[in-house]
């Protein structure tokens, strides 16, 4: 596979693994669930510490600037992702089609998962 389109996968995926992460956190910050937080703060630390590393590196080995980074536009399944983990549904609906959101203020079964 050519380096230019593993840079352009990484980028999405590297963007993916953010919104992810802020999910995770909203999950950890609402639960009431002391074992639940423990469990979800060490899940945060795993991704956060050596799947980002692999990240930073592929980059750098692949010659991707942080300013090439920023500055890609999402492609529309990362967009989706992105608005979906962050609590946005970006289908278009009507009101009569209307479903909760995912997002882990309103669902308490999220946390509760990290329980078992």
């Amino acid at each position: 596979m050519p380096d230019a389109v593993i840079a352009r996968y990484l980028i999405q995926d590297h963007r993916f693994v953010d919104s992810f992460l802020t999910l995770l956190g909203a999950a950890l910050a609402s639960t009431d669930l002391f074992k639940a937080r423990l469990r979800l703060g060490r899940f945060i630390g795993m991704v956060s510490g050596e799947e980002n590393t692999y990240f930073l590196r592929a980059f750098e080995a692949l010659g991707v600037t942080e300013d090439r980074r920023a500055t890609d536009p999402d492609t529309q399944p990362t967009a989706g992702f992105q608005s979906i983990m962050r609590g946005h549904d970006p289908r278009p609906r009507s009101s009569a089609e209307a479903m909760p959101r995912i997002s882990p203020t309103s669902s308490p079964s999220i946390a509760a998962a990290f329980c078992d």
